[in-house]
């Protein structure tokens, strides 16, 4: 893997240790992380390969944070053929879903599990682009998290505010909060509470 590293560019003081892979189609993805010498962070990084593993690309944006590596893994989503990436969910003990790499490539923010289902508030950046619009949007995923379909919500803003779920029982409804503002909630009758939220499911 660290032959994968000096083709790509990268130059470190560190090895890489290969956490788990997956194949779809023709390429082959790898989940690798990076202990670097001298530092406790624990980086994970994606790449795509093709099927020999002999010319690989790191996925970028993506760099996450692999604290805990035996809850560290890759899965495909049967029905779209997009590579998830897992890790470690803090304070239970299963898995949450860190990145998705697609036609749509996507982080996420925050998860609640609710009614037999687990939610995700995601968002994707175009990195490449002039501008520094971040698009959130809201998956509802079964229980493994694998099989996950976008739900009726797409808010624009700029930059990256920090933004969580939450569920009100009493009305059945996941509602989407960015800078500790109400921007939508997801129910029976979903409804966007801000200017720049639409109820847009593309």
């Amino acid at each position: 893997m660290f032959l994968m590293l000096c083709a790509s560019g990268w130059v470190m003081l560190g090895t890489e240790q290969l956490l788990d892979s997956v194949q779809v189609e023709d390429d082959r993805y790898n989940l690798a992380v990076v202990h670097q010498i001298g530092d406790n962070h624990t980086t994970c990084l994606l790449y795509q390969c093709n099927s020999d593993d002999l010319a690989c690309n790191q996925i970028k944006p993506y760099d996450g944070n692999c604290w805990s590596l035996e809850k560290s893994k890759l899965e495909v989503n049967p029905s779209t053929n997009e590579v998830n990436v897992f890790i470690d969910d803090e304070g239970s003990d299963g898995f949450r879903l860190d990145f998705t790499y697609g036609d749509q490539p996507r982080s996420y923010m925050d998860k609640l599990e609710w009614a037999d289902s687990d939610y995700y508030l995601a968002y994707f950046h175009d990195y490449g682009a002039q501008h520094s619009t971040f698009s959130f949007m809201l998956y509802g995923c079964e229980k493994d998290s694998t099989t996950c379909s976008r739900l009726p919500f797409r808010y624009d803003t700029q930059g990256l505010p920090y933004g969580d779920l939450e569920v009100d029982e009493e009305n059945g409804e996941v509602s989407v909060l960015i800078r500790d503002e109400l921007i939508y909630t997801y129910g029976n009758s979903p409804k966007c509470h801000v200017e720049g939220c639409s109820l847009n499911d593309k």
